[in-house]
């Protein structure tokens, strides 16, 4: 060996690039220094006391392939390469890229390098992406991965169970060849839109009418990402079937409608001695009038009497519509209303049926109030709220009612949006208030401080879901005094609030 070979030798040796010299029985004839320190032995160990098979401390099947393969390689001549799995001392284990080279007839040379640490990494990552799989598979959402010409590149178990998809065939293929992906409705349109802008699809709702999916409801979601070079884009869709949501929304509303229902007739009847009262008053000497021109129609007061009683009849029929508008069921829409008109309408009705000893003092600001709500709902609103500060001061007193303006509510009340400017309209008694230790309940459905047989415990609780759902909310407002000021905060509306905030 010139000592230029041995200059070569020594740098493939210090490249970390081990080589050995094997004779046909298996037995290592020379090592480098790093092949010996690769396979864990010293740097000087001897290497020739057994067949390289036998060197470390795997089990008999593995060094049996070994030895299989050693010799197969012997007969065939061909260069070989693969990776060599070799047991450390310490029993952890090493990979090793190996390849075999005939050297003479009885000689192979071997070169080892180590990729512990890629082959390591690789299994990290298919462990990753293995979990990551069946986290995926176990969503109960929809999920898709499609390269930029529409073909599969992955599809959940959700998503292929609910379009009765064979995820083995899919993969690879466009989806709109795959069966019942073709029938997902808008949903499809959503792919192009993405690719074609470059932005997401987000949230958009999908109801399909027709197809095999009709009646069924989607919430979806199309994104860009990263590609590999050779698909620089990809699109990542996710589908949730909000079928079961719908069908419970609208079975909630219809529940909801027939609470609001039970609770304006309980609200009614509670106002109904009052309403009788007043009715009668007015009646009363509209029958007597009656009468005194039935025994006397030539009598020289007729016409007085004729227009104390047609304004007795307009006076009672201006009730009775007031009383149907708060009962009415309204169309559950939002628009814009004059709150401060309302309330002048409402109170006075009020005012109008309060039994005696009972009143009603209405404050309002200078300026008018656009809200956005629903007239009907907030009259059954307003109806429940007077109703109940009548019964904690004992239908004696007087109610105060204000309205007013303000920023935004209180930090910790839940509203949709609290970037919006809200108003608020106050209902105050002063009766005994309510106990410290009830306050967090009292907005509980059927919890109520009423003795029993009078009240349900379902009208704030009623009011809180009415008012929520107008983007509002409903506040104790002086828990730590006597009497109760309930607060229902109502967003403005935006339209009427850039106009001047004006109405008729």
């Amino acid at each position: 060996m010139t000592v230029r070979d041995s200059e070569i030798l020594a740098a493939i040796d210090r490249a970390g690039i081990g080589f050995a010299i094997i004779d046909g029985a298996g037995i290592a004839q020379e090592a480098s220094a790093s092949a010996r320190q690769m396979l864990g032995f010293s740097r000087e160990a001897d290497l020739s006391t057994m067949p390289w098979w036998d060197l470390d401390g795997e089990t008999g099947p593995l060094r049996t392939v070994r030895q299989e393969t050693y010799f197969r390689f012997r007969g065939e001549k061909e260069p070989w390469q693969g990776i060599l799995r070799w047991a450390w001392p310490d029993g952890s284990h090493r990979y090793y890229g190996v390849r075999a080279t005939a050297f003479t007839d009885d000689h192979t040379i071997i070169t080892l390098t180590d990729r512990t640490a890629e082959i390591m990494a690789r299994r990290d990552l298919e462990a990753r992406e293995m979990l990551t799989s069946s986290i995926l598979d176990r969503l109960p959402i929809g999920i898709m991965l499609q390269d930029a010409d529409g073909t599969v590149v992955y599809l959940n178990e959700e998503l292929a169970w609910r379009h009765e998809i064979d995820r083995s065939t899919a993969t690879g293929r466009p989806a709109d060849e795959i069966g019942k992906l073709t029938k997902r409705g808008p949903a499809d349109g959503f792919f192009r839109e993405v690719l074609d802008t470059g932005k997401p699809v987000e949230g958009r709702q999908v109801s399909l009418v027709d197809g095999p999916f009709a009646g069924s409801h989607w919430l979806v979601y199309v994104y860009p990402l990263p590609g590999s070079a050779s698909a620089p884009v990809r699109i990542l869709t996710v589908e949730f079937d909000r079928t079961e949501r719908v069908q419970l929304t609208e079975e909630k509303r219809l529940i909801q409608d027939k609470l609001h229902g039970l609770q304006k007739i309980e609200a009614i009847n509670r106002f109904a001695g009052g309403l009788a009262h007043e009715l009668s008053n007015i009646l009363h000497p509209a029958g007597v009038y009656a009468r005194a021109l039935k025994s006397n129609p030539d009598t020289n007061d007729r016409d007085r009497l004729l227009e104390r009683i047609n304004d007795a009849v307009l006076r009672a029929g201006e009730i009775l519509r007031q009383t149907l508008a708060m009962a009415g069921p309204g169309d559950r829409e939002s628009g814009p209303v004059a709150i401060d008109t309302l309330l002048r309408e409402i109170v006075g009705h009020a005012q109008d049926v309060a039994p005696k000893g009972l009143s009603y003092a209405l404050h309002l600001p200078g300026e008018a109030i656009t809200a956005r709500a629903n007239e009907s709902e907030l009259r059954q609103v307003m109806l429940n709220l007077l109703v109940n500060a009548a019964d904690a001061q004992g239908a004696h007193g007087t109610v105060a009612v204000a309205a007013g303006l303000s920023a935004s509510p209180p930090a910790d009340l839940d509203v949709a949006d609290r970037e919006q400017t809200f108003c608020w309209i106050d209902v105050t008694d002063d009766g005994p208030g309510v106990p410290a230790h009830l306050q967090k309940r009292i907005f509980e459905p059927f919890f109520t401080t009423k003795p029993g047989g009078r009240g349900t415990g379902l009208g704030l609780s009623v009011v809180q879901g009415i008012v929520s759902g107008w983007g509002g909310g409903i506040t104790l407002e002086n828990p730590d005094r006597d009497g109760a000021t309930f607060r229902v905060w109502i967003p403005l509306d935006s339209i009427a609030t850039e106009i001047g905030g004006t109405h008729d």
